[in-house]
C-alpha cells in the first residue's frame, strides 16, 4: 500500500497493524533536501520550505515490510 507522510525536521511514527499479525512501528528517516540550497539567494523561498518542511526529504523513499503472523 502506498502511504503519503508529511515532511518536516522529524519524521512521522508509522504503525502497521492487520487483525492476526503483530503491529509493527517505525518512524522513517528524514535527510536534508540540498535542493533546498536554491532558495538560499530568496529568504522567501528558505522561509516557506523551513516552514513546510520541503527542506527535508525521506530516505530512502521506499519500504518494504512483513508482518509476522501471531502465535
Amino acid at each position: 500500500m502506498a502511504v503519503s507522510l508529511k515532511k518536516g525536521f522529524t519524521g512521522q511514527t508509522l504503525t502497521l497493524k492487520l487483525d492476526g499479525y503483530e503491529t509493527k512501528t517505525m518512524q522513517p528517516t528524514t535527510t536534508f533536501n540540498a535542493v533546498a540550497v536554491l532558495n538560499f539567494f530568496g529568504l522567501l523561498g528558505w522561509g516557506i520550505d523551513a516552514a513546510t518542511g520541503a527542506m527535508m526529504k525521506y530516505d530512502p523513499k521506499v519500504y518494504e515490510f512483513t508482518l509476522d503472523a501471531k502465535k
